[in-house]
């Protein structure tokens, strides 16, 4: 026969147990059925990079399953190759000689082969270089394509497709697009020029309208001019119009796409270099887009790329700040609404920002090139519950 006290125990372990089932269960519904976020940390690493390092792709190159990193280094008029050593460490570089100050650099498989080829947008040289890899991350001599004046930033992606890497550039010094589509043999033809209205600093390829093919969001935005967004729809074929006009912040510089709010179509998001925020538009799910929110960031917002960073199922915005030098973490709140979670020193001008897991350890890592202070910043994710 049970005596009081071990009906009260029993009685009290099961009321326990209800009441954390009961909390559990809130704790799901509270968080909409996300990840219980972490608490955001970083650990510093500076690697040097003489020459001025502009961009940063973060890609498997020598096809060991480690992501490298490939930097455009602006007064070398080279490629920067670093190799992971398998645990977010990089090897010393190797360079890679390619156009006339060299602002961006992209990856892509030009040939097929199954290993990432590289371009470079050469600022000076009026022309774009291609470097195609050997299999196992060296490079053949760099072969250019001509573009037009300026050409600041480069994107590969099919964009008429047939299943082959076509490759764009973007010429501030002509205000024009030139897109090069692929042969099918590796190779890319002559290209033609897109004019367009301003000054394009940046664009992104993704389906912006959900009809199966690459649209472009271009940053158009000079001195004196009214700075904005566009939208240029893809007919399937390669062939873009402008259907879309967005007002955005003084100095508009680097445009993403990226699903922010959740509902299955890509958001854009932009830095505004003179305006020192970041504006985020919202898809309607057609491709037309609603400027959402500004955000104030540090000074001279440069760069940005969209990472989930504290593994909540959401994609947060990390943003290399030019004047001030660090890079500055939005931690994304939900329905694409963001909030200031940190700022982390890189050095010198910080030009760019980009995400991927360098160590494996299921967390992304931000790599962060420092144009004037001649690094390159690895801030390694310790997040931790």
């Amino acid at each position: 026969m049970l005596n009081q006290r071990s009906v009260v125990t029993r009685f009290s372990i099961r009321f326990s147990v209800i009441m954390l089932s009961a909390a559990l269960c809130w704790l799901s519904c509270s968080t909409g059925d996300k990840q219980v976020p972490l608490k955001l940390s970083f650990s510093t690493t500076n690697y040097e990079a003489p020459g001025g390092p502009t961009f940063v792709s973060i890609v498997d190159l020598n096809a060991d399953g480690h992501l490298d990193l490939a930097v455009s280094i602006w007064a070398q008029r080279s490629v920067a190759v670093m190799f992971n050593n398998g645990n977010g460490t990089f090897s010393e570089p190797a360079y890679h000689q390619c156009g006339q100050r060299p602002y961006c650099v992209a990856a892509g498989d030009l040939n097929g082969d199954g290993v990432a080829d590289l371009f470079t947008a050469n600022y000076s040289g009026v022309d774009m270089s291609v470097l195609i890899n050997d299999g196992q991350g060296g490079f053949e001599p760099a072969r250019e394509k001509r573009t037009q004046q300026a050409t600041r930033y480069v994107q590969s992606a099919d964009l008429n497709g047939d299943g082959h890497t076509d490759v764009a550039a973007a010429n501030t010094g002509d205000n024009s697009l030139s897109v090069f589509y692929n042969l099918g043999d590796g190779t890319l033809d002559e290209g033609r020029n897109i004019p367009l209205e301003d000054s394009p600093r940046s664009f992104f390829p993704g389906d912006l309208d959900s009809d199966g093919d690459l649209d472009l969001a271009v940053a158009l935005s000079s001195r004196g001019t009214r700075p904005k967004l566009i939208v240029m729809f893809n007919d399937g074929a390669g062939h873009f119009t402008v259907e879309g006009d967005y007002p955005v912040g003084a100095h508009a510089w680097t445009v993403i796409a990226a699903d922010l709010n959740e509902d299955g179509h890509l958001d854009l998001a932009n830095t505004n270099y003179s305006g020192l925020d970041i504006s985020v538009l919202l898809n309607d799910g057609q491709g037309h887009f609603t400027v959402d929110e500004h955000y104030q960031t540090l000074r001279g917002p440069r760069h940005l790329c969209a990472v989930d960073l504290n593994k909540d199922d959401r994609l947060d915005l990390a943003i290399a700040s030019w004047h001030a030098g660090q890079c500055e973490v939005l931690l994304n709140q939900g329905q694409g609404r963001f909030q200031t979670a940190g700022h982390y020193p890189t050095g010198k001008m910080s030009s760019c920002v980009a995400s991927g897991d360098l160590d494996g350890d299921g967390l992304d890592d931000l790599v962060v090139t420092n144009a004037d202070g001649n690094t390159i910043t690895i801030l390694k994710n310790t997040s931790t519950r």
